[in-house]
Parts: structure tokens; sequence; C-alpha cells
């Protein structure tokens, strides 16, 4: 857990911990003074120092990618050194939901599997996460 201080105020927050060798950062929320001055990168910053500074992290997991692309919060990870990276997936669905899903809602069914618009249709199930490589 990281806070921002200003004017001895807490402003910022952010959590993070530790998943084999992957810094898991799903958590950061500030007020608007804290927006202003930059807390975001401030703390994205630190955890790659801390990151960067123990041998068993080999990763930052951000979250995962949001279709759509390189908006709001995709562009600003993007924007300090982040890359997006597909793993695959391991999806259990009930097999006639499955069947529903992709008949009735084709554009949810290929989002639910991680294939994301402008994806070729063969490209193999796997979802799309923003990674901080170390610094």
């Amino acid at each position: 857990m990281l806070g921002v201080y200003h004017q001895q105020r807490l402003r910022a927050v952010s959590i993070a911990y530790l998943v084999g060798n992957t810094l898991v950062y799903p958590t950061f929320f500030c007020d608007t003074e804290a927006m202003r001055l930059h807390a975001t990168a401030f703390t994205l910053h630190a955890l790659r120092q801390t990151a960067a500074a123990r041998a068993d992290i080999k990763q930052i997991f951000i979250g995962t990618y949001k279709e759509g692309g390189r908006t709001g919060t995709a562009q600003f990870y993007l924007d300090r050194g982040c890359r997006l990276v597909r793993r695959p997936a391991h999806l259990v669905v009930n097999p006639v939901a499955k069947l529903v899903l992709s008949w009735c809602l084709p554009k949810q069914h290929r989002r639910l599997v991680g294939v994301l618009a402008g994806d070729p249709p063969e490209l193999p199930c796997g979802r799309m996460a923003m990674q901080s490589t170390r610094p």
C-alpha cells in the first residue's frame, strides 16, 4: 500500500500485492488535487522502482485491456512504458449458454473469449493485459 500526502493530507492511495513473480496493481484512488499533482504517475513510478529493486518481481499486472483501445487509462499506462501482453485464459462455460451467447450476443461472446475488435477470428482464446516491464 502506498499513500500520497500533500499539505499533511492523504490525497491518494495505491494498493498492490505480490502473486508469484507478478506484482498485481489493481487499485488506485485519489482526490482532484492529487490528480492535478500527477499522483497516478508518481505511484506507478514508485511501484516500478520497487519491482526493479526486487529480484522476485518479474512483472507488474495493471489490468485487462479494454476494447476500444488507446484511450483514457490504457493510454496513460502505454505512454509510461507499459505494453500489452496476450495471455491464454482458461474459460469454462456451459455449452448451451455458450451457444446461446454466440448466437444472440456475438460481440459479447468474442469479448468473453478474449477476441478484441479487429482481431482475426482464428486467434486463440486469451486476455489482453496491461503489463509494466522492469524499468
